[in-house]
């Protein structure tokens, strides 16, 4: 019951109630319950920073947790429940690794298995690596080597996969990231987004200008 409550409270910022969380659980040898709650702290790396890394380090103790129980109450569940964070382990393992090749300058072998990431990652794929996360390592690294048509192309495939009634790529790319590639291709950044991107933009700043003056 500890446990369920502190889980309410906002753990992903205060470290004391993280420590607390993972104690009452391994105290009362909830093992099924710590590891959803690694799974969870998994989730939050990834929607709220992009930290794949640390993801995949609570992904890798859910898996060890769900491997020390020993009787289930339901052996389906647990069963499933351990093929969900294998399978979510395996697809974060992967991204990282794709990564590493773009940091070690290995741009054409990162962009193959960015597209069959994409292709064979299958429905649950964004419940492990979201696409838009894929796309914005492709894109950088365009800017980065200067191969802006395909950072393009790959950007206009972005915008299609995202909800059009949102600004859901300034989530994946920053304002920065944009503006590079729009001065790379020799454009502006109204030609790659919308106006209704850049008005909604306007508005936020003059926003954050009214806060401040008040």
């Amino acid at each position: 019951m500890a446990a369920n409550y502190l889980q309410s409270l906002d753990w992903q910022n205060q470290p004391d109630i993280l420590r607390h969380i993972i104690t009452f659980c391994s105290k009362g040898k909830s093992l099924d319950l710590l590891a959803n709650f690694y799974v969870a702290c998994a989730q939050v790396e990834i929607d709220e920073f992009q930290n794949y890394d640390k993801a995949f380090g609570a992904l890798t103790e859910a898996s060890r947790c769900l491997s020390k129980v020993t009787a289930p109450k339901d052996p389906n569940q647990h069963h499933r429940a351990t093929e969900i964070v294998q399978q979510r382990l395996t697809a974060v393992k992967r991204f990282i690794d794709i990564k590493r090749l773009f940091e070690r300058g290995d741009v054409q072998s990162g962009m193959t298995q960015c597209r069959q990431l994409l292709m064979t990652g299958g429905k649950d794929l964004e419940a492990a690596v979201r696409r838009g996360d894929i796309y914005a390592v492709m894109i950088q690294t365009c800017i980065k080597n200067e191969i802006f048509e395909v950072g393009r192309q790959l950007f206009n495939e972005l915008k299609q996969i995202l909800d059009p009634s949102t600004n859901a790529i300034t989530y994946y790319l920053s304002k920065d990231v944009i503006e590079a590639l729009a001065t790379g291709l020799g454009l502006t950044v109204n030609d790659l987004l919308p106006v209704k991107f850049v008005e909604n933009e306007s508005e936020k700043e003059d926003d954050v200008i009214e806060e401040v003056v008040e």
